[in-house]
C-alpha cells in the first residue's frame, strides 16, 4: 500500500495517531477484510481549526491524506440545507474535490469523537442520488466509537455470514413489533394496521422450518414487556434485532396493546441498564425519530450527531456492533418496509415462497399490502 499526502506532510511526519489509523487500514487489507469497501477517516488535529481526512481506496491500495479546515457549526447550518445536490457541491468544495469512490462498492467512515459534526454531511443521500463518484456505492456505514477498521470489518464479515444462511438467520434474528395509541390517529393508520397484520402473517410462516440439522424458527415479539425485551436482547443467540420504538422524548417507550379499553401510563425501557452487555448483537436496526441527531435538542444543549445526548450513543454503549438509526423523523411505514425487505430480499425468501405455495390462503392480499408499503417508501416492489 502506498500513501500520498495532499496539503499535508509525508506519512512518517504525521502525528502518531494518524499513522496508527493508516496502519489499521493496512492491517484490514492484509487480513483479507474490506476487499470491496473504501475507508474514510475524519480525525482531530492538534490545531483545532483543522482536521485530518484519510481516504483508502481498495482498488488503488493507497491512502490519500488531507489536512482540511474544520467548519464551525454556523457554516454547517448555513451550507447543509438537506438538498442533496447543494450539500454535495459544498462537500466537494470543502474537501478540495477529494475523489471518494472508484474503489469499492461500499464506504466505511470512521469519525473521531471531536469530529462528530461530519455525520451531518449526508453521504447516504449522495449515494442515493448517485452524485459524482458516490454513484458506485451501495451504502455508507459509520464508526463513531474506538473500534478500529479491522474490528468493524471483521464484524461485518460475521454479519454477512449470518445473513447468508437461512438456518443461522432464523436462529439469530429477533423482530420486535410495538404499537402505539397515537398511530391510530395518523392519516396512514388503516394501511399501518393492515401492514402490521401482514407482517405478523409472514413471520408466522417462518416458524418450525425443517432443515437437515433440525427445526429452526424466527423469534418475534409484539408489544413485549420490559422483561421480555431485555431477555430477547441479552440472549446470546441474538445477533440481529429489527424493532420500532417510540422515542420522541429520547427514551425507548414500550408498546401499547391497542385492544385494551383503557390505556396504561407510558412505560419505558432503560437502555442504561444494558451498558456493555450486548456485544453479541451484530446489528440493531431500530426505528425511532432523530436517534442519531436531533436538531431541536442540539439547538438547546449544543449536541452533535451520535453524541452523549442521542439514542444512537446510548445503544452503542451497550456494546452493539452496528446501530442503524435516523437523523430525520421516521414513519412506522418505514419500519414495516424495512422488515418486508429483510424477510423477502435475502436468504429467507425461498422459505417464504415454499410456505406460500403450500398454503396460499390470503397470501395475495398480504403481497398486495407489502407492495403498497414498499412503493410508498420508494422501494422496488416485490411481487
Amino acid at each position: 500500500m502506498s500513501v500520498c499526502g495532499e496539503n499535508t506532510t509525508h506519512l512518517g511526519e504525521m502525528p502518531l495517531f494518524v499513522r496508527t489509523v493508516v496502519e489499521d487500514m493496512r492491517d484490514a487489507r492484509r487480513g483479507g477484510l474490506g476487499q470491496n469497501e473504501d475507508l474514510l477517516a475524519i480525525l482531530s488535529s492538534s490545531d483545532s481549526r483543522f482536521c485530518w481526512v484519510l481516504l483508502f481506496r481498495c482498488a488503488a491500495d493507497s491512502v490519500v491524506s488531507k489536512h482540511l479546515p474544520r467548519p464551525d457549526s454556523q457554516v454547517l447550518d448555513n451550507q447543509l440545507r438537506g438538498v442533496a445536490e447543494e450539500d454535495f457541491r459544498w462537500f466537494q468544495s470543502w474537501s478540495g474535490e477529494m475523489v471518494v469512490g472508484r474503489g469499492g462498492r461500499a464506504l466505511l467512515v470512521k469519525v473521531s469523537e471531536e469530529e462528530l459534526w461530519f455525520l451531518r454531511i449526508p453521504l447516504t443521500l449522495f449515494v442515493q442520488g448517485a452524485l459524482g463518484a458516490f454513484s458506485q456505492y451501495d451504502y455508507v456505514s459509520w464508526i463513531v466509537t474506538e473500534r478500529t477498521f479491522s474490528e468493524a470489518l471483521g464484524n461485518r464479515s460475521a454479519l454477512s455470514r449470518v445473513l447468508a444462511s437461512a438456518p443461522n438467520l432464523l436462529d439469530s434474528a429477533v423482530v420486535i413489533i410495538n404499537t402505539y395509541e397515537h398511530h391510530q390517529e395518523t392519516p396512514d393508520a388503516p394501511l399501518l394496521r393492515k401492514g402490521i397484520a401482514a407482517i405478523e402473517k409472514i413471520l408466522s410462516r417462518l416458524q418450525d422450518q425443517k432443515f437437515p440439522d433440525g427445526f429452526h424458527s424466527l423469534r418475534w415479539l409484539k408489544n413485549p414487556s420490559e422483561e421480555a425485551t431485555k431477555n430477547a436482547l441479552t440472549d446470546e443467540r441474538t445477533k440481529i434485532v429489527l424493532g420500532a420504538f417510540e422515542a420522541g422524548n429520547g427514551k425507548w417507550q414500550l408498546g401499547q396493546d391497542l385492544n385494551l379499553d383503557t390505556r396504561a401510563p407510558a412505560q419505558y425501557f432503560p437502555l442504561s441498564n444494558l451498558h456493555g452487555m450486548l456485544g453479541h448483537i451484530l446489528l440493531m436496526r431500530s426505528f425511532h425519530c432523530y436517534s442519531i441527531f436531533d436538531p431541536y435538542l442540539s439547538a438547546t444543549v449544543g449536541g452533535q450527531p451520535a453524541d452523549k445526548h442521542t439514542l444512537a450513543r446510548e445503544l452503542l454503549q451497550t456494546g452493539i456492533q452496528f446501530v442503524e438509526g435516523a437523523m430525520t423523523e421516521q414513519s412506522y411505514l418505514e419500519f414495516l418496509a424495512s422488515v418486508i425487505n429483510f424477510l423477502y430480499r435475502g436468504s429467507l425468501r425461498f422459505l417464504l415462497d415454499n410456505a406460500d405455495a403450500r398454503n396460499s390462503e390470503g397470501i395475495d392480499g398480504v403481497r398486495e399490502i407489502c407492495n403498497e408499503i414498499l412503493s410508498l417508501q420508494g422501494y422496488e416492489i416485490l411481487f
